[in-house]
């Protein structure tokens, strides 16, 4: 089953990469959907790696899933919601989309430069964290100030406003566990993944992604 995800994984890739060719990279909105979709192979081979009990780069059985499970998350459905969000303001309000454009970046970077933070150097990881956490932090405020009050249908506001708290939430708990172990206050990977996990999947994503299919649903 991980290998035939995988596959599909790399046809969604595939159709990213196509994507790329034509789109205007200027478009700063559908650079962070098919950005998305290049990343989607990444976590399909972590899962494979997990599926058969490897350890790439020496990582335990805990990192490897869990690193399979970031980029679905962080890599792949973070950088939709963005991009959904970004075509918004991409024609009507010129201030929004130029701030979009800044927190997209970050989005963009910030995955990649957290992995490699983790491989080889922590404090690399913590600085690719704060980036992440930032940006994510900034989308949340522009989705709730500037991207809610624009959807037709009461049932995407609300939930995509949840979608957006959510965020907040979990990033917050992104930047304790990165820079809590500084302190002496680090959260367990349990708790993160009890905490950060279910709020990330049902909250930011499950709902941001039900509310951009009701609102869609409407064109």
């Amino acid at each position: 089953l991980a290998l035939g995800w995988l596959l599909f994984a790399g046809i969604v890739a595939l159709v990213g990469f196509m994507r790329f060719l034509t789109v205007d990279p200027r478009d700063t909105a559908e650079l962070c959907i098919e950005v998305s979709m290049l990343l989607l192979p990444i976590g399909g081979f972590w899962l494979v790696m997990a599926r058969f009990g490897a350890r790439p780069l020496g990582f335990g059985d805990t990192i490897v899933l869990l690193t399979a499970v970031h980029f679905h998350y962080a890599g792949f459905a973070l950088l939709i919601l963005a991009g959904l969000a970004g075509r918004r303001p991409r024609a009507g309000a010129p201030a929004v989309w130029r701030i979009f454009r800044l927190v997209a970046a970050g989005l963009i970077a910030g995955v990649p430069l957290v992995a490699l933070g983790i491989t080889f150097s922590g404090v690399l990881e913590i600085l690719a964290v704060l980036l992440l956490t930032s940006s994510v932090l900034a989308l949340a405020l522009l989705t709730l100030v500037a991207i809610v009050p624009q959807l037709a249908r009461r049932a995407a506001r609300l939930l995509l406003a949840i979608s957006a708290l959510a965020s907040v939430a979990t990033m917050l708990l992104a930047a304790g566990y990165a820079g809590g172990s500084i302190v002496g206050l680090a959260l367990t990977i349990p708790q993160m993944v009890l905490a950060h996990g279910a709020v990330n999947a049902f909250g930011l994503v499950l709902c941001g992604l039900l509310a951009w299919t009701l609102e869609l649903s409407m064109m």
